[in-house]
């Protein structure tokens, strides 16, 4: 990511056109992948006859009027109330293409559960509000963090300095003692440490908050806190 990220490549290339799913940390570790249960080849078979089905679909992709209507009206509504709420500049070439991106999940939801006629006769091809409704919903719950895969924008120490203190900050107030130590590790120095708290606090990732010393009647501990 860091060595093939730029500028033109996360605004118009590619990377637009992508979903990310970002995690701090593997779920588990795993050396080997363990045999198929029986359960497993079971479900393997429904899968492969599944895509068989698929094959033997062809046509346009279609949808009701009332659909039409429904994606219309909230397209209009998430470029004028939920686009302009995007603190992440990296997600605006992102949000831009929403539409897009919404179009395209509902389809692979669709086709992975649907390859024939439903019980209302509804043919194959057709995608409906449900379906639109639930890819929605699916990028809603991964969004929040997909900026934290499109900050990694070549190999500054600026750009370390960044990712990590955004790391250290994922539901944690932290010090800007405890911060510079971590980062210090990564090979950053003070004055880039202090220009990456400084971009985070430009484009409104963190702010500073202030807490009473306990050691210091009448002082104040400088924290920061992810927004």
């Amino acid at each position: 990511m860091q060595t093939t990220f730029s500028e033109d490549l996360i605004g118009e290339g590619f990377s637009s056109r992508t979903h990310y799913i970002y995690a701090p940390k593997n779920r588990k570790n795993a050396m080997w992948l363990p045999p198929l249960t029986k359960e497993q080849q079971e479900h393997k078979e429904v899968l492969v006859q599944h895509i068989k089905k698929l094959t033997m679909l062809y046509g346009p992709v279609k949808m009701s009027q009332a659909t039409a209507d429904w994606m219309s009206a909230w397209w209009d509504n998430y470029c004028k109330v939920e686009m302009p709420k995007n603190k992440h500049p990296e997600m605006v070439p992102y949000d831009a293409r929403m539409n897009i991106h919404v179009m395209k999940l509902a389809m692979a939801l669709h086709f992975s559960e649907d390859a024939e006629q439903d019980d209302k006769g509804a043919p194959a091809n057709e995608i409906t509000i449900e379906t639109f409704q639930k890819a929605i919903a699916i990028i809603a719950k991964e969004k929040p963090n997909m900026h934290l895969a499109l900050i990694l924008e070549g190999k500054s120490p600026e750009s370390k300095a960044s990712q990590k203190i955004l790391e250290m900050l994922q539901g944690k107030e932290q010090t800007y003692v405890d911060l510079m130590i971590v980062v210090h590790k990564l090979g950053v120095n003070r004055a880039q440490f202090d220009e990456a708290l400084e971009f985070l606090k430009l484009v409104n990732q963190i702010e500073e908050v202030f807490h009473p010393d306990p050691q210091l009647v009448g002082k104040e501990i400088l924290y920061y806190k992810k927004l």
